[in-house]
């Protein structure tokens, strides 16, 4: 049975980008561009990892307040554009910054879920 994964962000190239990669070394990937979308898709799959953007929506919380409603038991990993800004209580199995080589994204994932 393959791992399930959750992208949680909102912009398209990035999700093409990261699906692709991941598919091809056998993950199912399902993507979210808000967290009600992701909460759905946690209510209705087996999911082992969720990746989360930093910023969903410029100016809010919402990947904070989606972090917090999380099962404890659920792995995640942030996407950030400066990591340093990130609370250290929500940093989660990885942090990966925006604009860095996604094979060290794919490296991350490995390491988690394999």
């Amino acid at each position: 049975m393959n791992k399930t994964i959750i992208i949680l962000d909102d912009m398209l190239p990035f999700q093409v980008m990261t699906i692709v990669a991941l598919e091809n070394l056998g993950y199912d990937v399902l993507t979210a561009e808000t967290g009600a979308q992701a909460e759905k898709l946690l209510h209705s799959y087996t999911v082992d990892l969720l990746i989360i953007d930093d910023v969903l929506k410029r100016g809010t919380n919402e990947a904070e307040d989606f972090i917090n409603r999380l099962p404890e038991k659920l792995a995640y990993g942030r996407i950030a554009e400066d990591p340093g800004k990130l609370r250290y209580d929500q940093l989660g199995k990885f942090v990966w910054e925006k604009g860095d080589d996604l094979r060290k994204l794919i490296d991350e994932v490995k390491k988690v879920l394999d």
